[in-house]
């Protein structure tokens, strides 16, 4: 039986799913299965991954497109691993990744229950420049409430959790095609704490575009998060909770300014006012950084 079950979803990524699937094949730490979930690809992702010889390799095809919750949602499903770990297929890892996790984790007692390990970011495939991502320790304690108010900033391949945690949370929504990792990650935080480890063991690839466009899909995702607000309330406090709401609601405008969605920004902002009429200093950093991104596109 493996040890840890990886998850790879894929949609179309025929140029870079053999990286990623060989990334994890080179892993120091070999009781693994790699569960490759091909999410309706049309190009020739599912040649690629078939002439791959190892026998770990589990290839799973969907003949829609449902996004990638739904995806990573059929490896859960059939995930045999103590732990899972995801891998974008567009990502990677370095050798010693899951080897680390897993010595942390087989440490730690039971409530704790997902791992993050830090990261390297090369956007648009400029390797000579990269953005470094390092967990901090501090939030390995009050994880819950430093994730709920947006204090804690994650990368999904940099992620491993206990197979047990999918008793308490569930699967991931598939209805969500945007921040769908998160809201999942919200559900296990509510439950289970984080250990940390901050070197760089993953490589994330960031492909930057003024063409890129989300901001449906988060109105789509919206609800779900919201759906939370009565236990972080109880939970939390009242302050938490309006505080994500507000959060939440923010980060949705600013996805509208970016895109000069310009009926959903004076709605998003109304709606924002409505949860409290003050905006917090962090809101409005981002809001700032939602304008200034307008302007460089619209240049």
């Amino acid at each position: 039986m493996p040890k840890v079950s990886v998850v790879i979803p894929t949609y179309n990524r025929a140029n870079c799913i053999g990286r990623a699937i060989q990334s994890a094949r080179r892993q120091t730490h070999k009781e693994i299965e790699i569960i490759v979930v091909d999410d309706g690809s049309t190009d020739n992702t599912e040649e690629i991954i078939k002439l791959i010889p190892d026998q770990r390799i589990r290839y799973i095809r969907c003949e829609t497109n449902s996004g990638s919750g739904a995806a990573r949602n059929e490896g859960l499903k059939v995930a045999q691993g103590n732990y899972i770990a995801f891998l974008d297929s567009d990502d990677e890892w370095l050798p010693e990744k899951l080897a680390r996790q897993v010595e942390r984790m087989d440490a730690e007692p039971p409530e704790v229950g997902v791992c993050f390990c830090g990261a390297r970011i090369f956007k648009n495939e400029d390797m000579d420049n990269y953005i470094p991502y390092a967990p901090n320790k501090a939030w390995e304690h009050n994880t819950f409430r430093k994730f709920v108010m947006g204090r804690i900033k994650f990368l999904t391949p940099t992620v491993l959790f206990r197979w047990t945690c999918l008793a308490k949370t569930g699967l991931m929504v598939p209805e969500m095609r945007r921040n769908q990792d998160g809201e999942f990650l919200l559900r296990l935080f509510s439950h289970f704490d984080l250990a940390v480890i901050p070197e760089p063991y993953a490589v994330v690839h960031l492909v930057v575009s003024a063409t890129n466009k989300h901001y449906d899909a988060l109105n789509v995702a919206l609800p779900y998060w919201l759906y939370h607000n009565a236990s972080i309330q109880s939970k939390l406090g009242h302050w938490p909770a309006l505080y994500n709401r507000c959060l939440l609601r923010t980060n949705l405008l600013s996805a509208a300014i970016r895109e000069a969605k310009w009926r959903g920004v004076c709605r998003d902002f109304w709606r924002r006012l409505c949860e409290c009429p003050v905006l917090f200093p962090g809101e409005i950093k981002v809001i700032l950084k939602a304008s200034v991104a307008r302007l460089q596109r619209s240049e």
